[in-house]
């Protein structure tokens, strides 16, 4: 497969170097005054924590407000849903 060259220059690659890229584009909307939201999806493996923590601080470095909401809470298991569903 071949990648255009304008989305390889748009690659972005190392945990510091991507977190950089996340909110500098944030940034930039925000001072655009354009609404802005930044979803991060991923594994159980994935160190959340570490990822919160490096967000905080790259947009502290920025001087970006960043609020983060954690939606792993707001996913129920099928068998919650089932008996949920099953009393409509």
């Amino acid at each position: 497969m071949e990648v255009p060259p304008e989305v390889r220059q748009e690659i972005v690659c190392g945990t510091e170097s991507v977190l950089c890229r996340m909110i500098s584009l944030a940034r930039q909307m925000s001072q655009a005054g354009c609404p802005y939201a930044v979803a991060v999806d991923g594994w159980y493996g994935v160190d959340w924590a570490g990822l919160q923590a490096g967000l905080r601080a790259e947009a502290k470095a920025q001087g970006l407000a960043l609020e983060i909401v954690a939606t792993a809470e707001l996913y129920k298991p099928g068998q919650r849903l089932r008996r949920i569903g099953s009393h409509s």
